[in-house]
């Protein structure tokens, strides 16, 4: 619980970050994953996932690219596991951690790294539920 407590404080995004982007015309961005509806995905189209993807309000154009994450898997038996990856793309290591996901596993996407065209570097966490 602890964990899980000390991850969901780590989903505050700053509100510097956020006015700093906006003043430099960057949009606002928002992560996820092909196949994934609001929080959630199933197993079978996680299999299908191979990157992060950073979107905008649409009719805006994206403005951030993903530099670096970590994953980790918390099953619901069994002890977490965590990987790394460069770029939007998902691992070789990652890529196995999620083909081993099952239902009712949480997938903490951390230190999401997102850079801006202008320069800006802001932080950004994702938690999935598996279903």
């Amino acid at each position: 619980m602890k964990t899980i407590a000390i991850l969901s404080v780590a989903l505050l995004v700053t509100y510097s970050h956020l006015m700093n982007a906006q003043s430099t015309g960057d949009c606002k961005p928002y992560i996820s994953m092909e196949g994934q509806v609001y929080k959630k995905i199933t197993p079978s189209n996680l299999k299908l996932c191979h990157e992060l993807k950073v979107s905008c309000h649409e009719g805006q154009e994206v403005t951030w690219k993903v530099l670096s994450f970590q994953v980790v898997r918390v099953p619901k038996k069994g002890d977490p596991d965590v990987t790394t990856s460069t770029g939007a793309s998902f691992s070789k290591e990652t890529l196995e951690q999620l083909k081993r996901a099952r239902e009712d596993d949480v997938l903490f996407f951390e230190k999401i790294i997102l850079v801006s065209h202008s320069g800006i570097e802001e932080e950004q966490n994702m938690i999935v539920e598996v279903y």
